[in-house]
């Protein structure tokens, strides 16, 4: 589908949450690379460490699960009674120990009786920071608890609102919803908003309902998504590098067919990006890009997200590799000289993820959720994978006795890049994402790991251009 250029998007630039991006036509469930330990605590730490330790879509289906305490949205009891002093002398904060429980065991389907139960609890928190007090502690356990009360009742509000939407509305303001829910984890440090639970399945189930109810929706939906992109292109104070990639994306859009990823007909477990097939209502478009608008981060995950799958598009144009989208060009992996060249590319790839990696988690600039954030991507993009490419493309490529097959999987089987062999893959993709997180979250264009990686795909697009078809 064409979008024009006229549409726009709500401007919302947030933290991420837990992100999905993953290989093309494969299911998202790979581990990233293990990431460094860091000493947290918290809500915000245990997601960070499961980003280390398993898939991203593992991951992601935390939120749906209300058997996780430690991501629940307002604190759970234990949490609470250590944020406030412990289970000594709670006299005056008893009410508030109530109100809690009465929260948390409260429908979370039910909106208007959850955003009741969040002004109960309000209402308790307001009425002990009137009264004297000994402890700090708890006096500022009760502050931060009735920061939290706060942002369920707007979005418990909101929800509640949205219910009497019509279709086309309801979809929209679930979205920007999602956004809200993503800006209140930055407000409250890390914190996960129970609503953001019901905002993700809200969407979902939209979705999938969309082909039947009405198949317009979704158009418009994308449309402000690509339209946000063009805007980011045409802002004269982003990085140049920034709006170059954007517009080398945006180059190629005739092309692609965009789908949500829950829509009946993308056909997919999470975001990505393919040609075409022969039996697929794609409107004459080359390319399908499934696009995941559920992002706990909001806009600024989404954004990386969407540039991360156009930017397959574009190393396929640019190199003539589709559907396999390895970057460099195509017929190059025949030769050994060919094959020297890439395998030099890929080890000095491997070492600036590495050098990006070690920045990244240096940074004073970055939460650490905005750390475990970028550095499973940048596991993502450094781990194996040509392998899997090759058996799922071995037919495309002409067979296993093809020059094509077997030159790569040459380059598949080499001891010396095989562990990394993602880096010839997924390396310009994820650079671009990250690149564009970093604009998205508004970091200073100065701060060390952010000019590193600007610098990275400054380089890319250059072999892109150099190399290229």
């Amino acid at each position: 589908m064409s979008f024009p250029a006229s549409s726009s998007r709500r401007s919302v630039r947030h933290a991420p949450g837990i992100p999905a991006t993953g290989p093309l036509r494969q299911p998202h469930l790979e581990p990233p690379a293990p990431r460094p330990a860091a000493p947290q605590a918290g809500p915000a730490a245990e997601i960070a460490r499961l980003q280390s330790t398993v898939g991203n879509r593992a991951v992601s289906s935390l939120f749906r699960s209300d058997a996780v305490k430690s991501v629940q949205g307002l604190w759970p009891g234990f949490t609470w009674l250590d944020a406030s002093g412990g289970k000594d002398d709670r006299k005056k904060v008893l009410t508030i120990d109530q109100s809690l429980t009465a929260f948390h065991k409260t429908n979370p389907k039910d909106f208007a009786a959850r955003k009741q139960a969040a002004e109960a609890l309000d209402q308790q928190c307001a009425a002990y920071l009137k009264l004297s007090y000994r402890s700090k502690e708890r006096r500022s356990g009760v502050k931060t608890l009735r920061e939290q009360a706060k942002a369920e009742i707007d979005l418990y509000g909101k929800l509640a609102a949205a219910e009497k939407l019509d279709y086309g509305a309801q979809m929209a303001a679930m979205i920007d919803l999602g956004d809200d829910a993503a800006a209140y984890r930055t407000k409250l440090d890390g914190h996960v908003t129970s609503a953001s639970t019901e905002i993700q399945t809200g969407i979902a189930d939209l979705i999938k309902k969309h082909d039947k109810v009405d198949p317009k929706v979704l158009a418009g939906i994308l449309a402000k998504e690509v339209a946000h992109l063009r805007a980011i292109a045409a802002d004269t104070t982003a990085p140049q590098i920034v709006r170059d990639i954007v517009s080398e994306n945006l180059g190629h859009v005739e092309k692609i067919h965009f789908r949500a990823v829950e829509d009946e007909g993308a056909n997919a477990r999470g975001p990505g990006a393919r040609e075409g097939k022969k039996d697929e209502e794609t409107g004459g478009k080359k390319y399908v890009v499934n696009h995941q608008l559920i992002q706990p981060g909001g806009a600024a995950e989404r954004t990386g997200s969407l540039v991360h799958e156009m930017t397959h598009v574009a190393t396929g144009e640019a190199f003539g590799h589709a559907p396999l989208f390895v970057v460099f060009q195509r017929g190059k992996q025949n030769t050994a000289a060919g094959r020297a060249e890439i395998k030099q590319l890929a080890i000095s790839r491997k070492g600036k993820v590495d050098e990006l990696e070690k920045r990244v988690m240096a940074s004073a600039a970055l939460r650490p959720d905005q750390q475990g954030l970028v550095v499973s991507k940048l596991g993502y993009g450094k781990k194996s994978i040509l392998a899997q490419y090759l058996d799922n493309f071995k037919a495309i490529l002409g067979g296993v006795e093809s020059e094509s097959y077997k030159g790569l999987n040459t380059l598949a089987l080499d001891p010396d890049i095989n562990k990394f062999d993602a880096t010839l893959v997924e390396y310009d993709s994820v650079v671009n994402q990250v690149v564009l997180y970093f604009h998205e979250w508004q970091v200073p264009a100065d701060e060390p790991a952010y000019k590193f990686a600007r610098d990275m795909a400054v380089e890319a697009q250059k072999y892109r251009t150099s190399q290229g078809g």
